[in-house]
C-alpha cells in the first residue's frame, strides 16, 4: 500500500467543553505498508511539521471562558529551527511476529527514525498537558474502559497488591514482557527555545548539533523492598548529544562538546500500576553526564534565565483543573503522608560548569564549579529533594594582561593567586601546576 498526501492538518479539541487545544499540521507526506508472512514493514516521510497551542493563554485559563476572547492567539510549540530547510522526518519499521527469523533475541520491533531541523519551543506545564492529553485520554479512548472516569480511593484499595514478607515477593510473577523495541533515532541540528512564556519575544535558543538514540534491555535488582536479590526487567533509552550551542536571542553564549543521557524505565506489565509502589520502586531514572560546558551573561541575560527557569520550573501556570488530562490514578491517597515514595530520579555529572558574568561587554568574573554531582528525587506527593555534591568551586576576578593568569578569589586550599583557566582546566586535569588528585579534595555538599 503506497499513500501519498501534500498536506494533512488536524485539530485537537478539549474532551468535554470542545474547545480548541492543540493542531498539528504536516506537510508533504509519503507512507508505504508492505505485509509478509512473518512480518509487516511501514516506512514514510513527513515534511513541514508543525505544532500550535491552541488555549490562548494568558488569556484563557479555563476551557470554559475560552469564548470570551475572540482574537484567536496560535503560539507555534514545534516547528522549523532553519527556515531555508524542510522540516523532515523519516521512518522504518519492522513489525515481527514471534515465530519471524529475522527478529533478533528481546525484540519485539525495530524503529530507525531520522529527524533533521526540528525547533521545539520548551514550556513544562504544556509539554505535561500535552503530554496527558494523548497518552492518557486520547489513546485510551479507544478502549473498552471510560479514560475519563476517575478512579476512587476504594477502588484503588482494592486493586492495590501489597506484600507483606519476603516469600511473597520471591514468589511472585510480575510477568513483564521480554522483549523491547529496537530504536534507532538520529536527528541531525534541532533545537530546543527556552522562553519565559509562549507571548514573550525574548528567548534561549540551544542548538543540540548530532543526537543519536538507541535502546537498550537490563535485568537489575534493588527493586523490591522486601527482597532487593530479585531481578526486574528495564528498558534503557541511550542518547548522544554532540557539539552543542547556546544562544540568546541570536547571540552565542556557551558550548558543550558532549551530553550522555540514560533514561530507565521498567519494562511493561499490566500489573505494573497496581503494584505497590513502597514494595516496588517503579520511578523513572534518568543520568545525565555532561562534558564540560562554558556560557558567558551579561546582566540582562542572567537575569532572564533566572526567570525562564523559575516560571519553568517552579511557577504554577494557574490553568484551571479542567485542563487536567491525568487519569487520577494516584496511590497518595491511599498511602499515609509519611508514605511518600519516589517517582522520578535524575542523577547529572558535569565534568565542569564556567559561568562568565559580564557588565556593558566588560569582563566582571567567573565562577566554576568542578565535578558536579546533582541528584533530583521527585515524589508523588509532589516533593523534591535536590542534592547538590562539587570537588571544587572557584571564583574569579581579573585576568592578567602580561600572564594570562585570572586572580583567585575562591577555590581549594593550595591553589595559589593565579591560574590558568584553560582546556585541562575545564575539563578537570589539573590545579594549577599539581595534580587534583594529590591534593585529595573532598567533595562539598
Amino acid at each position: 500500500m503506497k499513500v501519498a498526501l501534500s498536506e494533512v492538518e488536524a485539530n485537537f479539541l478539549h474532551h468535554l467543553y470542545a474547545t480548541p487545544f492543540v493542531k498539528i499540521k504536516v506537510g508533504e507526506t509519503t507512507i508505504d505498508y508492505d505485509m509478509y508472512v512473518d512480518h509487516d514493514a511501514f516506512s514514510g516521510s513527513l515534511g513541514d511539521i508543525h505544532l500550535y497551542d491552541l488555549i490562548q493563554y494568558p488569556y484563557t485559563k479555563d476551557p470554559r471562558n475560552f469564548d470570551e476572547f475572540e482574537t484567536e492567539n496560535k503560539y507555534e510549540i514545534l516547528g522549523l529551527s532553519n527556515v531555508d530547510q524542510k522540516n523532515t522526518l523519516s521512518l522504518d519499521c519492522k513489525f515481527y511476529s514471534d515465530t519471524c527469523p529475522l527478529k533478533d533475541t528481546h525484540v519485539t520491533n525495530t524503529v530507525k527514525l531520522y529527524v533533521a531541523s526540528i525547533k521545539y519551543i520548551f514550556q513544562f506545564d504544556l509539554m505535561l498537558r500535552i503530554k496527558d492529553y494523548f497518552f492518557e485520554r486520547l489513546l485510551d479512548s479507544v478502549t473498552d474502559t471510560d479514560p475519563y472516569e476517575s478512579e476512587t480511593t476504594s477502588n484503588l484499595e482494592a486493586k492495590l497488591i501489597k506484600f507483606y514478607e519476603k516469600s511473597q515477593v520471591d514468589d511472585y510473577d510480575l510477568k513483564q514482557e521480554n522483549a523491547i523495541i529496537d530504536l534507532h533515532l538520529e536527528a541531525e541540528n534541532p533545537c530546543i527555545v527556552i522562553k519565559a512564556r509562549n507571548h514573550y519575544t525574548d528567548e534561549f535558543m540551544f542548538l543540540l548539533g548530532n543526537i543519536h538514540v538507541t535502546s537498550e534491555l537490563h535485568t537489575v535488582k534493588d527493586k523490591w523492598t522486601l527482597s532487593p536479590k530479585k531481578k526486574v526487567r528495564m528498558s534503557s533509552f541511550k542518547i548522544d548529544i554532540e557539539n552543542s550551542k547556546f544562544y540568546h536571542n541570536n547571540l552565542q553564549m556557551g558550548t558543550m562538546d558532549m551530553l550522555k543521557v540514560d533514561f530507565r524505565q521498567l519494562v511493561f506489565s499490566e500489573l505494573l500500576e497496581y503494584i505497590d509502589p513502597l514494595a516496588l520502586n517503579k520511578a523513572f531514572c534518568t543520568d545525565l553526564n555532561f562534558s564540560p560546558i562554558t556560557i558567558q551573561l551579561s546582566k540582562v541575560q542572567f537575569t532572564y534565565l533566572m526567570k525562564c527557569l523559575d516560571l519553568n520550573i517552579n511557577y504554577d501556570d494557574g490553568m484551571k483543573e479542567q485542563y487536567d488530562f491525568r487519569k487520577k490514578i494516584d496511590f497518595t491517597e491511599v498511602h499515609k503522608i509519611e508514605d511518600d515514595y519516589k517517582t522520578m530520579v535524575f542523577n547529572i555529572n558535569m565534568t565542569s560548569v564556567s559561568l562568565s558574568l559580564y557588565f556593558l561587554n566588560e569582563f566582571l568574573s567567573e565562577i566554576v564549579c568542578q565535578d558536579l554531582d546533582m541528584t533530583v528525587d521527585r515524589f508523588a506527593s509532589n516533593k523534591n529533594i535536590i542534592e547538590i555534591c562539587s570537588t571544587a568551586l572557584w571564583t574569579f576576578g581579573e585576568e592578567c594582561e602580561d600572564t594570562g593568569k585570572k586572580q583567585v578569589i575562591t577555590g581549594p586550599i593550595g591553589c595559589g593567586n593565579l591560574i590558568y583557566t584553560d582546556a585541562s582546566f575545564y575539563n578537570f586535569e589539573v590545579l594549577g601546576n599539581k595534580d587534583l588528585k594529590s591534593l585529595k579534595i573532598d567533595k562539598m555538599k
